[in-house]
């Protein structure tokens, strides 16, 4: 169990890998696009070439290649908000029902109701699955997992769970959750809940390859990586406002964005001790989130009005 301040790091004026020591990997970090629009929610798909995001009364998929929109799918009057993406599949919320996004020929994406009822969180499952927090009608904050939104056994969540402000990361291939907010950190594994951090825990990203979670806060300056069971792996304190983290699954790290005096900074973590790997800063940006593919090959910034996207590679 380590703990090391990174409050030292130097300023960098361009996208460069970060000097990571002997025999230790680095993480470089390449302009790619920009996605010239404001979105709400976004999610790349996996490989990162093409995503979906969360627009004004409709749905767009992108290409991150050249930054440019493609389909749109109208799922109805108001403000419709991606929540994920994963293999062909894409899903959003519009007033607590879900939608599901495909990309299809034509004009515009295929797309069909999934309904349900308070849906706050959904995140995609393999086969077909799909996972939701929702808080119904009837009361309280339940977590389920099934083919349609509302089916299966619900496992009761803390009432801060279905807060629109709190984080939600899944094993795809188990059904396991992660729920973080600022009361702490859940672990849902089958039918049992779990505490694994007690901390503000409203900005996280799990690695289903290493079976570890990225925790933090919005607001906050430091990040911790646990394994499932709870056990702290490392705990770095951090120069600048956390705004986002993803997992580089292909990478053995973990990306983090955190706004600084002169705009944003991008740092890779290691993902066995969180030693810096990876930096990069953008000069007069605000920043509001962070999202990456599921391998890590491409990570995209987003700002209140547009999303900047990179190309992420690894070197010796």
């Amino acid at each position: 169990m380590t703990r090391k301040n990174l409050a030292g790091v130097a300023v960098f004026a361009s996208f460069v890998a970060f000097g990571a020591g002997c025999g230790r990997s680095t993480v470089s970090l390449t302009p790619k696009s920009e996605l010239e629009v404001q979105v709400n929610g976004l999610a790349l798909m996996d490989g990162g070439s093409v995503g979906f995001g969360g627009m004004f009364q409709q749905t767009c998929d992108f290409d991150t290649e050249s930054g440019s929109i493609g389909k749109d799918y109208d799922a109805g009057p108001g403000l419709e908000l991606v929540l994920d993406a994963a293999a062909t599949r894409a899903v959003a919320v519009l007033d607590g029902a879900l939608f599901e996004l495909r990309q299809a020929d034509g004009d515009v994406l295929a797309g069909r109701a999934l309904g349900g009822e308070g849906v706050v969180h959904a995140r995609l499952l393999d086969q077909g699955g799909l996972l939701t927090v929702s808080a119904p009608d009837s009361g309280g904050c339940w977590l389920r997992r099934g083919e349609e939104p509302g089916l299966g056994e619900g496992v009761l969540l803390p009432d801060e769970a279905c807060s629109p402000g709190a984080a939600l990361s899944v094993d795809r291939a188990k059904g396991t959750a992660l729920i973080g907010g600022t009361a702490g950190l859940w672990r849902v594994q089958g039918d049992s809940r779990r505490e694994l951090d007690g901390r503000r825990s409203d900005l996280l990203a799990f690695d289903a390859a290493i079976d570890k979670v990225y925790v933090g806060s919005r607001g906050g300056s430091s990040l911790r990586a646990r394994h499932l069971d709870g056990a702290l792996a490392w705990d770095a304190e951090l120069k600048g406002t956390l705004v986002g983290v993803a997992p580089l699954t292909d990478q053995s790290a973990v990306l983090v964005a955190l706004q600084v005096e002169k705009g944003v900074r991008l740092l890779a973590l290691d993902a066995e001790d969180g030693q810096v790997v990876g930096v990069a800063d953008i000069d007069a940006v605000e920043a509001t989130a962070l999202v990456a593919d599921a391998t890590g090959a491409v990570a995209g910034l987003l700002s209140p009005d547009r999303v900047r996207f990179f190309d992420v590679d690894a070197a010796d």
